[in-house]
């Protein structure tokens, strides 16, 4: 059986005026929202306690039931129950539906959040004789267990009267607040499995989803659930009600169009010539009887969007990175997320893109650290949401970094000794995180001062030879660094490029940095000093290791110049302090 009351009349409406009052405002609605004018609405503007009662004919509240309803909930609404009958009380409280578990203490299950200005289908399926009750909301449920008592009804119901209430106010009758509206109310008295209750043939109609929305050219797809509620089942046909706004001949179909309950039509809807928001009924008509279901339609434009990179053109130089920005515009439709995917870097360099996935409007950073590579390339950005996918270019040129003191000293890039560098950098720093990210401060220091210097060797031949012997050691250094990492690249180039910056820096130290350190210090006490140093190199490993994890760019540069710079003042002091130790008199 179905329970539906009209609510055009208030006959057989009570508000309670007990102990507490009727100090909010209840009003039956004459506005429609989810469901046809039949059923009920109930607004309210919460203030502080009110109560509107209504009998239920024929509905057995010591028998399993079903309870289903509409509820939207105002920006303001708060602790106020929505629905109560002898077994089961739901309420809002901090914007979580709950579910009444035990009466004294109140003991609530939660059921799930809830947003304000939303529309939500609440539906329970109430069994007294097992003292459960299931609460679902969307695709969200929960099993509440009752307790043995049962959850009881006011005590101004009167006595020996079935009748359930719809309840506003908070638990204390004190504080609930705000808007709501329910809808759509219906108690149903669930069936012994296998019977059908005698009388005349009465049917009713389900609808799902009772809300529709597609894009425009996409079938709107509704099961139209013709359930028999009494009697002998008998044929129904099923229509379709074009309300205003509708073309009059928008094409639809039911499959099948004339059914025997209990059984499901597909009720499908060609949107290719419909845009925006529509309300339709289904009916069902038998011999005298009509029965029907409102739904609504919402048909959206298509999705579609479009992405771009600004700039489209970048120039950057060897070992260094670039960053760009990817914007991701909605140009119609309802937005969905994008995948984003990066093509086209060339060997040599790498590239990190945050975020992967963007909903329009939206930016993704796409930042290319070129490492080894050199040239012209063209960046591809992809963008894909279901079968939509969308590009956009980046032109990008690297720019190879020139050993210009060496090519100035040796007289080609050809030389040997260039050569060396060239591939030392390219090949084996420039491959590793930690590489890239020195060279953005020795490339800032170094190419501040170079150029000068290297045009002036190039027209003096004196200046040459010394040149070459000052780069000797260097070159050695260098070859000695590449030797003692060797072993470590294939295992783990990161800790290979520190042992090799460790080497390089203690040897040029050494060579180019301790003899200047003797004369500057060799009457002071440098004991201070050397543990300074030790410390900076320390905690320069320590950074280091957090920056990589992180790929913190520009705390993993400062770690790694105080880590090189650090073990080249290490290495210019410590013999100072061995030559003191053994008192060697200069």
């Amino acid at each position: 059986q179905r329970f539906y009351v009209d609510w055009s009349s208030l006959e057989g409406w009570s508000k309670y005026t007990g102990w507490w009052g009727s100090t909010g405002v209840v009003e039956l609605s004459d506005e429609v929202f989810v469901s046809s004018p039949s059923s009920l609405h109930i607004s309210s503007r919460v203030g502080e306690a009110a109560y509107i009662y209504g009998d239920v004919p024929g509905i057995d509240f010591d028998s399993p039931y079903n309870v289903s309803l509409w509820l939207y909930l105002g920006s303001d609404c708060d602790r106020v129950i929505v629905y109560q009958d002898a077994n089961l009380r739901l309420a809002i409280l901090d914007n979580e539906l709950k579910v009444l578990k035990s009466f004294k203490p109140l003991e609530w299950v939660d059921v799930i959040s809830l947003e304000k200005e939303t529309w939500y289908r609440i539906s329970a399926t109430v069994d007294p004789t097992t003292l459960s009750a299931i609460v679902s909301v969307a695709e969200v449920t929960v099993t509440a267990k009752l307790p043995p008592e049962g959850i009881p009804t006011t005590a101004q119901t009167p006595e020996g009267t079935i009748s359930w209430d719809v309840t506003l106010g908070d638990l204390s009758h004190s504080t609930g607040q705000g808007d709501f509206y329910i809808d759509d109310l219906e108690i149903v008295q669930a069936a012994v499995p296998g019977e059908v209750p005698a009388g005349p043939f009465k049917f009713k109609i389900r609808l799902e989803p009772y809300m529709v929305r597609v894009e425009k050219g996409e079938p709107a797809i509704i099961k139209v659930k013709v359930v028999l509620v009494s009697g002998t089942p008998e044929q129904v046909k099923l229509s379709l009600v074009r309300l205003g706004g509708l073309p009059p001949d928008f094409p639809y179909t039911f499959d099948p169009p004339v059914v025997v309950p209990p059984t499901t039509s597909t009720l499908r809807i060609d949107t290719s010539e419909l845009e925006g928001s529509y309300a339709l009924t289904v009916w069902g008509q038998s011999e005298g009887i009509d029965v029907y279901n409102v739904f609504t339609l919402d048909v959206i434009s298509p999705f579609d969007y479009e992405i771009s990179v600004v700039p489209s053109k970048v120039k950057v130089k060897q070992g260094e990175s670039v960053k760009v920005t990817i914007n991701v515009n909605l140009v119609k439709g309802e937005a969905r997320p994008i995948e984003l995917s990066i093509s086209g870097v060339p060997s040599g360099a790498s590239y990190s893109l945050k975020p992967t996935t963007v909903t329009p409007p939206g930016t993704a950073e796409l930042t290319i650290d070129a490492g080894e590579a050199k040239g012209t390339f063209h960046i591809v950005v992809k963008g894909v949401s279901g079968e939509k996918t969308k590009t956009a270019s980046l032109e990008l040129t690297i720019e190879e970094k020139k050993c210009v003191i060496a090519t100035a000293t040796y007289g080609s890039e050809l030389s040997g000794i260039v050569e060396f560098l060239r591939s030392f950098r390219n090949n084996f720093v420039f491959s590793t995180y930690a590489g890239r990210r020195f060279y953005v401060a020795f490339d800032a220091f170094y190419y501040s001062w170079s150029p000068t210097v290297a045009r002036a060797i190039r027209g003096n031949p004196w200046l040459k030879l010394i040149f070459r012997v000052l780069l000797y050691p260097l070159i050695l250094s260098l070859e000695a660094s590449a030797l003692a990492s060797k072993p470590l690249i294939s295992l783990n180039p990161e800790v290979a490029v520190f042992v090799a910056g460790a080497v390089a820096a203690t040897l040029i130290g050494l060579v180019y940095i301790a003899p200047l350190a003797y004369i500057l210090l060799r009457r002071k006490e440098v004991k201070n000093i050397l543990l300074a140093l030790t410390l900076v190199v320390l905690v320069a490993i320590l950074v280091s290791s957090v920056a990589e994890m992180l790929r913190a760019d520009d705390m993993l540069t400062l770690a790694t110049t105080a880590y090189v710079l650090s073990l080249m003042g290490l290495a210019a002091i410590v013999p100072l302090k061995i030559v003191k130790k053994l008192k060697i008199s200069p």
